[in-house]
């Protein structure tokens, strides 16, 4: 997504949307945080969801940070 270092980060507990966009450098300045997706395995199905700033990450979410319209 539109984060200034985009990759794959170590998860650890408790970490939280807002911490993980910050451990990838946070925004990028064409990036629209607010409209951040998570991609998610459940039961064997891709989810997509719609977090707040501080709801958990867990162990293999995806964190997408969508370009900006303008």
């Amino acid at each position: 997504g539109e984060v200034k270092f985009p990759g794959e980060f170590v998860w650890e507990e408790g970490i939280t949307v807002r911490q993980a966009i910050a451990l990838a450098g946070g925004a990028s300045s064409r990036g629209a945080p607010n409209r951040t997706k998570i991609i998610r395995i459940v039961n064997g199905m891709e989810k997509k969801l719609k977090p707040r700033m501080n709801d958990p990450v867990r162990p293999n979410d995806v964190i997408n940070v969508p370009e900006s319209y303008f």
